[in-house]
């Protein structure tokens, strides 16, 4: 897999996706789908 500086796009929507789980309650969905983005980039 390529590092996540060869996708800039990918890299930020991860990070607004982690921005969101962190400001909500109890993380929900999105901190889910930043994990596994993660786990596979």
């Amino acid at each position: 897999a390529a590092p996540l500086g060869a996708h800039p796009a990918m890299a930020r929507l991860v990070l607004h996706r982690y921005d969101r789980a962190r400001s909500a309650p109890l993380g929900g969905p999105a901190a889910a789908d930043a994990v596994s983005l993660l786990a596979s980039a």
